[in-house]
């Protein structure tokens, strides 16, 4: 695994406690609402938190990335998405502790993904998911597969890291910059060459059944319309609402969108 000796930019360190200021709650609240159990345990390598249903209808594992522009974030702080999924589909979750950015730019996420995706893949048929970056990182994985998931779900997918992306953007966003998202491609990508890691640009393989989710206010809505115009799948944008809107529980669009993904995955699996 690459590893940097960089000490953290205060602007990452800075986006690392605003994220588990505004999401450590939502998380501890997911977590008292579950009635299956959650596990820690090591899968090809790597450290994942698993999420078990407490009614198990399904031998199909949700593979799922988390999101934080590949410089913070945590398995955790996606309870308020997982638990759900987990339960509505009644299937076991794995969400891999991937290395994050600069202490480890890329490409050490795609190296744990790909441990994971091999580790799991020997025992159970696989659905794929992720959110933001991790949505990115989901899709940066197909690129390498040679047995593809049998479903893909993300959640307003990080697909273009260049500038060209968002310098047209609003930044009616609240929830995210585009200022911020180039101080993250950078410490993610030191080396320039955004393309290289962006789905976008990559020759993916034609892809199992998609969803992708967004909202109009979403900083990224841009690159998701032109993603699906050349890869396909199914687009949902919810009005009014903003990057991974699905994360803030006490939104009843939130659920809303929740139990479609889980249809979607449920009927995939």
């Amino acid at each position: 695994m690459q590893r940097t000796h960089t000490s953290v930019p205060e602007c990452i360190a800075r986006m690392r406690a605003d994220l588990a200021a505004e999401f450590g709650p939502r998380a501890d609240r997911a977590a008292q609402r579950f009635e299956g159990t959650q596990a820690y345990e090591t899968i090809g390598g790597v450290s994942c938190l698993t999420l078990t249903p407490a009614v198990q209808t399904s031998q199909t594992v949700l593979l799922y990335f988390f999101g934080g522009g590949y410089v913070s974030g945590a398995p955790e702080y996606e309870l308020p998405i997982v638990t759900k999924l987990c339960t509505l589909c009644g299937m076991t979750v794995v969400l891999p502790r991937y290395p994050l950015a600069p202490e480890h730019p890329a490409p050490a996420a795609l190296e744990a993904a790909q441990q994971v995706h091999k580790a799991l893949v020997k025992r159970h048929p696989i659905l794929l998911s992720g959110e933001s970056a991790g949505g990115g990182l989901a899709l940066c994985l197909l690129e390498t597969l040679d047995v593809l998931p049998k479903a893909i779900c993300l959640f307003s997918p990080w697909v273009d890291l260049t500038d060209a992306a968002h310098e047209n953007a609003l930044d009616h966003d609240p929830t995210l910059s585009s200022e911020q998202l180039r101080h993250c491609a950078g410490a993610y990508r030191p080396c320039g060459d955004m393309q290289a890691v962006s789905p976008s640009f990559l020759s993916l393989p034609e892809l199992p059944p998609m969803l992708i989710t967004t909202g109009t206010r979403d900083i990224m809505l841009p690159s998701l319309k032109a993603f699906q115009a050349r890869h396909g799948g199914q687009l949902e944008i919810w009005p009014a609402l903003w990057h991974v809107f699905e994360l803030y529980d006490e939104l009843p669009e939130a659920t809303r969108s929740l139990d479609m993904v889980a249809r979607f995955l449920s009927e995939n699996a």
